[in-house]
């Protein structure tokens, strides 16, 4: 059986204010300070020296409905 993004929502729902909900909570918030942090991203080191011919293109694109073969 397929779950939807509408049967998430309604489980989401149910949830608001219920002992599982703030279980799960309180478990996560205290997991937060022995997280590791978020990788670094690399980053231009001088975003000044960026000549001025950057150009930047859209490109789109698409799929048949049936194109992955009934997902």
């Amino acid at each position: 059986m397929a779950v939807t993004f509408r049967d998430y929502v309604l489980s989401e729902a149910a949830l608001v204010g219920s002992t599982r909900r703030e279980r799960s909570r309180a478990y996560w918030a205290a997991r937060l300070p022995t997280l590791p942090p978020a990788p670094a991203l690399p980053i231009d080191p001088a975003p000044s020296s960026a000549s001025s011919s950057t150009r930047f293109v859209r490109r789109e694109g698409g799929l048949e409905p049936n194109s992955l073969g009934g997902v």
